[in-house]
């Protein structure tokens, strides 16, 4: 369709890396190989209402967004259950969406049968991301890599909003996310599948 459009905005960018996406390119740069030219428009807040204020007992991890799928709720209960009892987060877990009922049974029965913490809330707006960001040290920004859109380039807002209120994100490498989370030092790219890469990180 986009040979009937005057101009294309696209949300996935480009890859800087070649070793890193494989040959798979960022929507603009398919875009651009197909003979069209893309302005990319990142999701990137220009400010957060307040910064996040850091809690006083333990430490916190957030995912905060839509869900599609428990494939992530699976990787983060066994990355959580690999840390020592004594030196674990709390897991604070918030988002509606087509797998969102089904991502809160597993968390409830992961989290009580491994001694996890959590902290469980349905769907918020925009208006709640402040609260929902307090006291949180790390946010997470991890996709099951199947999912087309994340491979070719696209720029969830869950890492900006996070980085917006000062808390680094881990997110998934190899992914155009992976490469702006470290070249802009908003968090730490690990790959997919490796709960104990993700409880070091």
């Amino acid at each position: 369709r986009g040979v009937h459009h005057d101009a294309l905005r696209a949300h996935a960018g480009i890859f800087h890396s070649a070793e890193r996406h494989r040959g798979a390119p960022g929507l603009a740069q398919w875009l651009e190989g197909h003979g069209r030219k893309a302005l990319v428009l990142e999701n990137r807040p220009e400010q957060a209402g307040r910064p996040s204020g850091k809690g006083q007992n333990g430490w916190r991890v957030a995912c905060l967004g839509r869900v599609r799928d428990t494939a992530t709720v699976t990787l983060l209960i066994e990355a959580l259950r690999s840390i020592p009892q004594e030196e674990r987060p709390t897991l604070r877990w918030a988002g509606d969406g087509v797998a969102s009922d089904a991502a809160a049974r597993l968390l409830r029965t992961g989290c009580e049968a491994h001694g996890i913490e959590l902290e469980l809330h349905g769907a918020f707006t925009h208006g709640h991301l402040d609260e929902l960001h307090e006291e949180v040290d790390v946010a997470l920004a991890l996709y099951e890599p199947g999912r087309g859109n994340i491979a070719h380039g696209a720029l969830p807002v869950r890492m900006f909003e996070a980085a917006s209120r000062g808390i680094p994100s881990i997110v998934n490498a190899n992914t155009l996310m992976g490469e702006i989370a470290e070249e802009d030092e908003l968090g730490l790219a690990v790959a997919w599948g490796a709960p104990v890469t993700l409880a070091n990180a």
